[in-house]
């Protein structure tokens, strides 16, 4: 079968935003960690109204189990952005690099050896 222009084109699912549309990039530090995860990162148009989501134990599966085991998390930070900027900071790794509270941590316990 010979390429045609039709499918190359990812399909989009109603109400879902453009990868190339502009939001907010936000970063969720948790209160201690769960199995290997001690940071959420997300995308939205409004971070504040996602975050409210996760709070409430909607949105992401992994944002619903730590509301139901009872960890809870602090804003990292929020940044604007797309979903490709937010897909190449996942891709990039090392959230706790990214993560002020940890690095203030680091600082803090620099002497210990107690990691973030």
């Amino acid at each position: 079968m010979a390429w045609h222009p039709i499918f190359k084109r990812r399909r989009r699912k109603k109400g879902i935003e453009d990868e190339r549309t502009l939001g907010e990039i936000y970063l969720l530090h948790f209160d201690r960690p769960y199995k290997h995860a001690r940071h959420y990162m997300g995308w939205a148009l409004i971070a504040a109204d996602r975050i409210a989501e996760h709070r409430n134990g909607n949105g992401s599966n992994l944002m619903a189990v730590l509301k139901t085991i009872g960890i809870g998390f602090q804003i990292a930070w929020i940044k604007p952005g797309t979903r490709l900027d937010e897909r190449k900071l996942k891709n990039r790794g090392g959230s706790a690099r990214q993560c002020p509270i940890c690095l203030q941590k680091e600082d803090n316990n620099a002497h210990t050896g107690i990691d973030c």
